[in-house]
Order: C-alpha cells, then sequence, then structure tokens
C-alpha cells in the first residue's frame, strides 16, 4: 500500500508535501518526493503552488531530523490529490505499482 500524503511544517515555516516512508524510533522521519507548498494571495484569492523542495539533490528521498519539525499534519484531499498529480502518483498509478512503491517525481 502506499503511503499517505503528509504536510510538514518545519521550524524555518516551510511547508512540505511529501510521502513519509519511515519513522525511526529518535523522532526523525523519512520523506520521499517533498515539494515546498507556495502559496500566493492576490485579489483576495489564494493559490497554492508546489516545487521541488532541494531541485538540486540526485536523490527524492530525505532524512528530517525531529528538531526540525513543528507539526505533521494530513492535507485537505484537493492538495493530495493535485500533489499526487504533480509527482505522478495518482491514484490510477498506484494502483499499477507493486509493494507500495512512490514513483519518480515529474519534473
Amino acid at each position: 500500500m502506499i503511503n499517505p500524503v503528509s504536510c510538514i511544517r518545519l521550524n524555518t515555516g516551510e511547508v512540505l508535501l511529501a510521502f513519509i516512508t519511515k519513522k525511526f524510533w529518535n523522532g526523525d522521519v523519512q520523506v520521499t518526493e517533498p515539494n515546498i507548498v507556495l502559496t500566493v494571495a492576490e485579489g483576495g484569492q489564494m493559490e497554492v503552488n508546489f516545487a521541488p523542495w532541494i531541485p538540486y539533490a540526485k536523490d527524492d528521498t530525505f532524512r528530517l531530523k525531529k528538531e526540525s519539525i513543528q507539526t505533521i499534519f494530513e492535507p485537505r484531499p484537493a492538495l493530495a490529490t493535485n500533489y499526487k498529480r504533480v509527482t505522478g502518483n495518482t491514484d490510477e498509478l498506484s494502483n499499477a505499482l507493486k509493494g507500495g512503491q512512490v514513483r519518480g517525481q515529474v519534473r
């Protein structure tokens, strides 16, 4: 089964959308395909966009230290769906993957 999408607010104020693929005994978490959430408020409207968190990294899996995390929460369904589309992890694709693998990020 594929891991659900999670929102992670860091101490820097950044909000990431990612798949949490591992939780460590000391509170650290491993995330795959983290995207930073970019919000733009204009004319009374709010727009949400995504961008790769560290776009110049070779790998798309990172370990976040417990001390750098403020909170982890479940995103709204529409946000999770859009994130899955951006990363190529739609439910149709997820069902086709074996062993709950996360598909590589579309760049």
